[in-house]
């Protein structure tokens, strides 16, 4: 008997178009960026990400993870990136060890270029909206003469133990966020020398009643103080979950964070995007210096605000899913065509 045209020609047709529909399914799934997050992942992930301390020549990149994490920066002039830098203490001591506050300076920089980076966190890499994050440098100033503004004091917890850790964030409200460690004797220090406005585009000198706020954290607990500039040396020793407010005209005053819930703070909690990637191998080397690229020099007035970094969403994790749905598909197609040119070549 004669093969018709639906014998020889419709389900041959047919099972080539349905693996084609199955190709696109898993091409346009591996082509769209997911995130599949296990318990392990969300506790890597950055939060309150900041740039602070921005000059000409470097800049401080800060967060805080869950729990303990080892951290690095990836970075470059254009989002292919290419250096590292390592967490300040990894770069004094040359061991890298896991923390909950990670503080990065990216050193060697060149004046009003654009750097982009991302922040490596346990064994995944986080963006900015699936891109690299964005931060330009200011440009070169005459030293200023702001050295004889020293901000230093100590923090305890509430049972007069020092903290593991801590990071401390300083602003006068006109100038530009500045950020230091704590030390592990409780101590932190910070020099006003340097310190520019807030768009960077000129020197900033704080006023001695210019009111300067003080946030201190060890990841859990927080403290906010509020002192006046003249006050900002020897601050008298402050108790981790405590608000401060030095500018009283009477006696100094320190209150419990649930009494005092319109306490001004300069925290900014971001959940970056993550890709999952193995943790690069990271060599305790000096951050190395970088050659500018033209087209990516911004112009002055274009400078980010250092503390604005636009929140991250995650991936789309039913991505997995839908790929998962076309490599089905194909294979349905696959074995339609192998049953349809079988029956034929029987014919």
């Amino acid at each position: 008997m004669k093969n018709t045209f639906w014998d020889k020609r419709i389900p041959t047709l047919l099972s080539i178009g349905i693996i084609g529909i199955g190709l696109v399914i898993t091409s346009f799934v591996l082509k769209t960026p997911t995130s599949i997050i296990s318990r392990a992942g969300i506790t890597q992930i950055p939060q309150n990400v900041k740039v602070t301390n921005i000059s000409d020549k470097s800049l401080t990149i800060s967060y805080i993870t869950e729990v303990s994490n080892i951290g690095s920066i990836n970075f470059g002039i254009d989002d292919s990136l290419g250096q590292i830098a390592l967490d300040e203490r990894d770069q004094e001591t040359g061991f890298i060890r896991p923390r909950r506050i990670h503080s990065f300076t990216l050193k060697n920089l060149k004046p009003l270029t654009q750097y982009f980076f991302s922040i490596v966190s346990g064994n995944n890499t986080f963006l900015n909206n699936n891109v690299p994050y964005e931060v330009t440098t200011a440009p070169t100033f005459k030293p200023s003469q702001n050295q004889q503004f020293l901000v230093d004091g100590k923090v305890i917890l509430s049972n007069g133990e020092l903290p593991e850790e801590g990071l401390a964030y300083i602003d006068t409200g006109r100038s530009q966020p500045l950020s230091t460690l704590v030390k592990s004797n409780g101590e932190y220090s910070l020099t006003l020398g340097g310190l520019l406005t807030q768009d960077l585009l000129s020197s900033f000198t704080p006023d001695e009643n210019d009111v300067v706020e003080i946030t201190i954290t060890d990841g859990k607990l927080k403290s906010n103080i509020l002192l006046l500039a003249k006050q900002i040396s020897n601050i008298p020793v402050v108790t981790l979950s405590n608000d401060y407010d030095f500018t009283l005209a009477t006696a100094t005053t320190a209150v419990d964070q649930s009494d005092k819930v319109s306490f001004p703070s300069i925290e900014t909690t971001i959940t970056p995007t993550q890709i999952p990637t193995p943790i690069p191998t990271i060599a305790p080397t000096a951050t190395p210096t970088l050659s500018p690229t033209p087209s990516l020099i911004a112009e002055p007035t274009s400078a980010p605000s250092p503390t604005s970094l636009q929140e991250a969403p995650l991936g789309n994790q039913s991505a997995l899913a839908v790929g998962i749905a076309g490599v089905a598909v194909s294979l349905l197609g696959a074995f339609l065509f192998i049953i349809t040119r079988g029956g034929i070549s029987r014919q």
